[in-house]
């Protein structure tokens, strides 16, 4: 199989993920482009304080607000609008990564012209409601059946509990990510530790703490690190 079509988009397009529906709510407290631009967030506000307590995230927030403020539309016309500028930018270049990195090639029919313009189209009570990505539901019907259809989404999470106990990432760990961290200074250490210990019984913590993991790995494959 050398080529392969993917879904990726029509979460995007047609208002597919929670946030969507949360945003065409009536009533919402505080800044409802804030409160959308933060259900994106990877890192809880509370946890990222923690690991660098000198964090300022208005900057970036600031940016944020000003891209989904280009938006001429309704709010969440201007949502969807924003989120193909920013989150499906990140999930199609891992998407194509990962396919190149083994010789396929991936197609989005979702991400053609012609139906992101009808997407565009259309308005907000076919997009999000009671339910998300309404449109392509009732399209859906017409061929499966409703428990098939609206099926809670699912996602394709690495097994990183198991991973973190395991003794081959104590050895990494010890031997030289936390020696890295602790010389290079982005995280705070002993946050970093804290997280790692609760994180082996907490699966909620698993990708919290695979952030400043990942980060490191990262930064050792660009800079070599002196202790």
């Amino acid at each position: 199989m050398t080529v392969l079509l993917s879904g990726e988009g029509a979460d995007e397009v047609f208002g597919g993920y929670a946030r969507f529906a949360s945003s065409h709510l009536p009533i919402q407290s505080g800044d409802p482009v804030e409160t959308f631009i933060r259900a994106t967030q990877f890192q809880p506000a509370s946890k990222l304080a923690k690991l660098r307590p000198s964090v300022d995230l208005a900057p970036a927030l600031a940016r944020r607000a000003a891209l989904f403020h280009e938006g001429r539309g309704d709010h969440l016309s201007n949502c969807l609008k924003y989120e193909m500028q920013t989150f499906l930018v990140d999930l199609l270049i891992r998407q194509d990564k990962m396919t190149m990195a083994h010789g396929v090639e991936n197609r989005v029919p979702f991400l053609d012209r012609r139906v992101v313009d009808f997407a565009r189209s259309l308005p907000a009570e076919h997009l999000v409601g009671d339910t998300t990505k309404i449109v392509v539901k009732e399209l859906a019907r017409r061929t499966f059946d409703d428990a098939f259809v609206f099926r809670p989404k699912g996602a394709f999470n690495l097994p990183l509990s198991q991973y973190f106990r395991s003794a081959a990432f104590t050895e990494l760990m010890e031997d030289r990510l936390m020696p890295g961290i602790r010389h290079r200074g982005l995280v705070s250490e002993p946050a970093v530790r804290e997280l790692w210990r609760r994180s082996t019984s907490a699966p909620a913590l698993t990708e919290v703490f695979w952030i400043p993991v990942a980060l490191e790995l990262w930064a050792q494959s660009l800079v070599k690190v002196v202790d």
